[in-house]
This record gives C-alpha cells, sequence and structure tokens, in this order.
C-alpha cells in the first residue's frame, strides 16, 4: 500500500513558542503515526530558502517569509496596540488585504507551484493565522479540485476582536469566498462557531477539534518558593482584548494585606511594565513579582505543575479562548479564571480589582480540589487527533 501525501502550509513553526506552532507540531506527529508522508511549507527565520529531510516520511520546506512589509524582523501578526506604529506601514494596511502576510501567500503558492508537484498529493492542511496560509489553499485547490482541503483556523479573520479597529466591509466577502471550497473548516473551540456561520459558511463544514497540543513536560530549572502562594501568568498581554491592569491592582492591593503572595510572569516583558507602570512606579519585586521571558513550552508545562494558582485573563470576546487554558488544566492545578465564566471548575472572578482582592486575600491552597476529567478528555491529543485523521480518510 503506498502512503498517503499531505501537503501542509503553514505559518508558525518551531523553533516559534506559540500555540499555532505547538499544534502544527502535534498534527504532524500524528500524521507521521498514521503513516502519512508530510510536506510541510513555512516561513524560514532568516528569510532564506532551506529544505529539511527530516526523515523518509516528513520533509520541512523553510522560504522566505516576505520581501517588504513582512520580513522575519517584524513577525508578529497582529499588533497588540503596545507598539508605536510605523505611520508608513500603518497607511499601508489599509490598502493591502488581508495584511502584510499576502507576501507570505505570494512566496509560498510560488514556491510550491514550482518546486512541489500538487498531482502528487491527496490531501492539503492550511494553517492560520494568518488567513493568507488559506489563501495559497485556495490557489492549489484551484489547480487540483480532487485534493481533500481543511482550512484550519486559531482565531477567526473577519470577526476577530484582535483587528477590530481594521476590519473592512470587504473582509467578510474576500474570506467566503477563499475558503468556499475547502472541504471542511477546522476552527478549536465551539465559542467561534458564529464567526463562521455569520459569513452564510454551512455548518456541515464546521468541525470543531481543540488544538493538537501533547502534554510532554520537562524538568526546568526554575526556583519557586514552596512555603509562599505561587500564582503565575504566561502569554500575551493585549490592551483592548486581555488587559491585565485590574488583576495587577487587584494582586497589588492584596499584596499588602499579606506578604505570602508571589507572582511569576512569563511571556513579553516590556509588555508587562507597559500595564505595571501605569499602576505604580515601583520594582515589581518590591511585591515578590517575577518577570520572565518566553522559555519553551515543556519547561513551562513543569512550572505550571508546582504553582498554586495559574491565572487566566479572559478575552473580552466570546469569539475567543487562550490556548494556554490546554496546558493550564493538564497541571491538574487551580485555575483562576477573570473575567466571564468559563467552566465551573475553574475559580471565576470578575474582572474587578476589588473582587480580585477580596479573593486573593482570603485564598487558602491547602483547601483546593479540582475535577478536570471533562476538560481533559475534551482535550485528548489521542482522540482529537483521530478526529483530524478522519476528515482526510473520506474518500478510501
Amino acid at each position: 500500500m503506498v502512503n498517503k501525501s499531505v501537503l501542509i502550509v503553514g505559518y508558525w513553526y518551531l523553533p516559534n513558542n506559540s500555540a499555532r506552532t505547538f499544534h502544527t507540531q502535534g498534527l504532524i506527529n500524528s500524521l507521521l503515526d498514521h503513516k502519512y508522508n508530510v510536506d510541510l511549507v513555512v516561513p524560514s527565520e532568516n528569510n532564506n530558502i532551506s529544505v529539511i529531510k527530516i526523515s523518509d516520511q516528513f520533509t520541512i520546506h523553510k522560504i522566505k517569509k516576505g520581501f517588504l512589509l513582512n520580513k522575519p524582523s517584524n513577525s508578529r501578526m497582529y499588533s497588540n496596540n503596545l507598539e508605536i506604529k510605523n505611520s508608513f506601514k500603518h497607511f499601508l494596511k489599509k490598502f493591502i488585504w488581508p495584511d502584510k502576510t499576502i507576501e507570505w501567500t505570494i512566496n509560498s503558492y510560488r514556491y510550491i507551484n514550482k518546486n512541489l508537484n500538487i498531482s502528487n498529493y491527496d490531501c492539503l492542511i492550511t494553517i492560520g493565522l494568518p488567513i493568507s496560509s488559506h489563501i495559497t489553499g485556495a490557489l492549489i485547490k484551484k489547480l487540483k479540485p480532487s485534493i481533500i482541503w481543511l482550512a484550519d483556523y486559531g482565531d477567526p479573520y473577519t470577526h476577530n476582536p484582535a483587528r477590530s479597529k481594521e476590519k473592512r466591509a470587504i473582509d467578510p466577502v474576500l474570506e467566503k469566498m477563499i475558503i468556499k471550497e475547502a472541504n471542511y473548516i477546522i476552527i478549536p473551540h465551539s465559542e467561534t462557531l458564529k464567526a463562521y456561520t455569520d459569513l452564510n459558511i454551512p455548518r456541515e463544514k464546521i468541525r470543531v477539534i481543540p488544538q493538537l497540543f501533547q502534554y510532554t513536560p520537562v524538568s526546568a530549572d526554575y526556583f519557586i518558593n514552596d512555603k509562599l502562594t505561587n500564582l503565575i501568568y504566561a502569554g500575551t498581554l493585549y490592551e483592548d482584548i486581555r488587559n491585565p491592569k485590574e488583576f495587577l491592582l487587584g494582586y497589588l492591593n492584596a499584596f499588602k494585606k499579606r506578604k505570602d503572595l508571589s507572582l511569576h510572569f512569563f511571556g513579553e516583558e516590556r509588555d508587562f511594565y507597559y500595564f505595571f507602570k501605569q499602576i505604580t512606579n515601583c520594582n515589581p519585586a518590591t511585591y515578590n513579582i517575577r518577570v520572565n521571558p518566553y522559555i519553551p513550552r515543556n519547561e513551562l508545562l513543569d512550572i505550571f505543575k508546582k504553582m498554586d494558582i495559574l491565572v487566566n485573563i479572559n478575552n473580552k470576546s466570546s469569539l475567543q479562548l487562550p490556548s494556554k487554558l490546554i496546558d493550564y488544566v493538564h497541571s491538574g492545578k487551580p485555575i483562576l479564571n477573570i473575567g466571564r465564566e468559563l467552566n465551573k471548575e475553574f475559580l471565576n472572578v470578575p474582572n474587578n480589582h476589588e473582587f480580585i482582592t477580596e479573593f486573593l486575600v482570603n485564598y487558602n491552597k491547602n483547601e483546593q480540589k479540582v475535577d478536570y476529567q471533562k476538560l481533559l478528555d475534551f482535550y485528548n491529543y489521542k482522540n482529537n487527533s483521530l478526529k483530524y485523521i478522519s476528515l482526510l480518510k473520506e474518500r478510501d
């Protein structure tokens, strides 16, 4: 029996430390376990072209991400509103669709059309964001209509609150046009269904499959004082949709009343200081706050297990859920969910500093028990990877 071949057009992959990277990695491992041959096309870190043959089954094609606006030095997809924007680039955004990553569409499609034989592939998977990967998918589908195409979304495009200031009237028209030929639209949670049904995408084409995160913690060299009540927040902060000011103010006020609290932040350090300095000019260490850069996910998983409280600042929009919840749940530790209630097993507190202060002042880590079994079943890597694989086998 000849192994089937899958072409994946992604955007985020190792060594990048993002949710879409981990999902892509988990998906590829599942495909390889099921004896598929996989070619992965992703941007290179240095904007050079390289072909890396990992095994007889798996080859990575790293190609140029862009040539003007989308070079590796400017790798963020959407600004989190904390950066000073270049006025010329901001002006160009108004006239470029879907965004600067259209350069990725051009480069990836040119490379595939020139260097890979599309007729050799049975299946095509495009992984967003950005939506530019799906544009490449639409062009490939046009060349080979019989190919099974899965358009895998992380967050929505047209109805993504993170880009609300950049939304244009033409967005829903063009997005629908691009993905209408996809065999299936894959989304990570049902909360985003409305973002796609509002584009008049048939419900039967949409499949809810959580991100394929594999849980593989490794020992981390990070000291934690277990005599304290340790909280951790890991991830990106945003001015509009995931603003930490209420949480930080609540923590600072609670610390003034009990000195046995310690907050550990892992993420973009400058983003943390941007918000922290709006509240106080003190050194974070004054409040037992340790500010750390991003570290490899596997090490972070180990640190989660040693914490007392895992902090989730919920997105303001009901269309998005932080991907960190998958890793938080696997830790088996209490999750402080700030904002709208997500799950009754979480410690749900309104996004208001007074409520947060009260919660932290009265919190006793020795009295907390959690039961995440239903969530663990929902996020089960093996079960979800089988759901994914079944879509590729529909014509077997």
